[in-house]
């Protein structure tokens, strides 16, 4: 939810991937909810767009956008989402010990 709430607003661009603040709301998933749920979660995300739930950048939805100049971010997500999870894993591991 909070994926999709922080991609409303969009800043356009010329070449046609606008900014959001979809990338830090990714990354806070990693962080908060770990490697499992916030890889999941991320997931689910591309999910609800892909099926055609409004989520993505400036309320916009279905595969045209999965597949289009956004695409490859949006599937970088789940990427990013997981490795965001699993820094904050392996440091917790370490200052544990």
């Amino acid at each position: 939810a909070v994926i999709s709430v922080l991609s409303i607003l969009t800043i356009p661009t010329p070449w046609g991937v606008p900014f959001t603040l979809q990338t830090f709301a990714v990354a806070i998933a990693g962080y908060v909810l770990g490697r499992k749920y916030g890889t999941i979660a991320t997931i689910l995300y591309v999910l609800l767009g892909l099926v055609g739930v409004p989520v993505y950048a400036g309320m916009s939805a279905g595969p045209g956008v999965l597949f289009g100049t956004s695409g490859g971010y949006i599937f970088g997500f789940i990427i990013m989402t997981f490795f965001c999870g699993l820094g904050i894993e392996l440091g917790n591991k370490k200052n544990k010990k």
